[in-house]
């Protein structure tokens, strides 16, 4: 814990924390994030000063949040908040929702400046890529490559990931803006998603032009999810690298875009923990899941993923010999 944080003045950070100042973006703080954070730490049994222990988060900046429904708190801290409350999927996105402030008129209509984290929540942890966050987020952070392709097959995590990182670099940006991809087929579509997310007028017949001069000279980055499914996908991005000379975008996809310095990062699946036993024959390994000791499993990340989405449908699911 930090040790401005004994202080009984919280101090400009503390106050901006609780105050909404550096606040993330979104539509249901009227729901009033302190009344929902005080609701899940009295359900869990804990004082201001036990939630302030596990999460590093100070005491004062607790106590304000929970004192005003209408504070909201800044990323850093609510995601230190979520991860001592150990909510489920459901309760950490009705929290992760309540810290937004109240949307105003949709930016796509009204032609302005779109929130300057323009991100989903994430809906569960991310489990076993520590060490990917970390490299990932050092890649699109340094002046180096503006275009960043996470690769790897389906269902590896890749879009987790590379929200996670887009998420841990804001700071770094002046814009963060996503785009949904995997619904999209053509360079056309694509273009009219940049047009929503980055907050132009619909209805502009020059698209990915407008879609420039929004980004401009702006230190931004826009993350495109499941650049796959889009037919010449790395044409309108680079495009858009050519015109704007501080964008940097991440992609996910199953293959690199093959785009002129694209830099790709491969990401692998979790490895699988498994144990020792006699082989059968020539060719056989020796391995084996089934007998790998229990401590083993406990500390697999893979085995950790495993449980952590079998309990958002099933919850009370345990590892047992049997599974």
């Amino acid at each position: 814990m930090n040790p401005a944080d004994s202080r009984p003045d919280p101090g400009p950070d503390g106050r901006r924390e609780a105050s909404g100042q550096h606040q993330i973006g979104g539509q249901h703080g009227q729901q009033g994030f302190g009344r929902l954070l005080a609701r899940h730490r009295t359900d869990r049994g804990l004082s201001q000063e036990e939630l302030a222990e596990l999460s590093g988060v100070s005491v004062q900046a607790i106590s304000l949040l929970e004192r005003n429904p209408t504070r909201r708190p800044r990323l850093r801290t609510l995601r230190g908040l979520v991860d001592a409350l150990g909510l489920g999927p459901v309760e950490r996105r009705e929290l992760e929702e309540a810290a937004r402030p109240p949307a105003a008129q949709s930016a796509v209509h009204r032609g302005a400046v779109p929130e300057r984290v323009g991100l989903p929540a994430p809906v569960s942890s991310i489990v076993g890529r520590g060490r990917e966050v970390s490299e990932l987020s050092r890649l699109v952070r340094r002046a180096g490559p503006r275009l960043v392709t996470v690769t790897g097959p389906g269902g590896v995590g890749k879009s987790r990931l590379a929200l996670e990182v887009a998420w841990r670099v804001v700071d770094g940006f002046e814009q963060v803006t996503a785009v949904d991809a995997s619904s999209l087929r053509s360079l056309d579509e694509l273009s009219v998603a940049l047009l929503a997310a980055v907050g132009c007028r619909p209805g502009t017949p020059a698209i990915l032009p407008a879609v420039a001069a929004r980004i401009g000279g702006a230190r931004w980055l826009l993350l495109v999810d499941g650049a796959e499914h889009v037919a010449a996908a790395a044409d309108g991005i680079v495009d858009l690298l050519g015109r704007c000379p501080e964008l940097v975008v991440l992609v996910t996809s199953r293959g690199p875009l093959g785009a002129p310095g694209e830099r790709r990062y491969r990401l692998a699946p979790l490895p699988v923990p498994t144990g020792d036993r006699e082989p059968d024959g020539p060719g056989d390994p020796g391995r084996d899941v089934a007998r790998t000791p229990s401590a083993a499993l406990a500390h697999s990340p893979a085995v950790a993923l495993l449980v952590e989405r079998s309990r958002a449908v099933r919850p009370g699911f345990t590892v047992t010999s049997g599974n």
